[in-house]
């Protein structure tokens, strides 16, 4: 705020000394400084594509954010059905991540989640950075399954690996376990970090 606000006065100073001075005189002949003429900025043109895909672009390349997004395949073992889910998660520490996530399943119900994540990035041979995890959280069935009523709360916890590629890309597999449910669901999925 202080930053801000030393900008501002600085910007009013000089607008205000550019407004006050006045052309040198020499006996009655006024000297001017010739100053290259700019046309005007047009101010109600319309943004265009390319200026909001350059903005997205910077935005997706930026390296100093702690967001990252996933989508991922799940497997359930013992009904051998299969589902999807997005994520979103952002790192507190390269140690904690939390994560909010929805998971659809088998046709049938979506499970909206938050979980906490403990993690320790490690590099392999100098060059494949991998990432074990575990974690734990709560979820809430919304749609019926069975007996599970909509609204009930189920705990989560499980544990995996991710591996990253590059600055921003990466893959993540785990195996987590519901309460209330049997059998174990598996992720494989895609990262990205921005």
């Amino acid at each position: 705020m202080k930053k801000l606000l030393a900008l501002l006065a600085l910007t009013v100073a000089l607008t205000v000394n550019a407004q006050t001075n006045t052309a040198p005189t020499i006996g009655s002949v006024h000297l001017t400084i010739d100053e290259p003429v700019t046309a005007a900025a047009d101010t109600n043109a319309v943004p265009t594509l390319p200026e909001h895909l350059g903005t997205l672009l910077n935005f997706l390349s930026a390296s100093s954010t702690n967001w990252y997004v996933a989508s991922y395949g799940i497997y359930v073992s013992d009904t051998k059905t299969f589902g999807g889910g997005i994520a979103g998660a952002y790192s507190l520490s390269p140690y904690v991540l939390t994560v909010l996530r929805v998971d659809y399943l088998n046709d049938s119900f979506w499970m909206p989640s938050g979980s906490m994540q403990l993690q320790l990035p490690m590099t392999l041979a100098g060059k494949l950075q991998v990432t074990p995890f575990a974690f734990a959280g709560i979820a809430t069935l919304l749609g019926g399954n069975g007996d599970q009523p909509t609204g009930s709360a189920v705990g989560i916890g499980g544990a995996g690996l991710a591996t990253r590629f590059n600055e921003h890309f990466g893959l993540v597999y785990d195996v987590e376990m519901w309460s209330n449910y049997t059998g174990a669901q598996q992720r494989f999925g895609v990262y990205w970090k921005f």
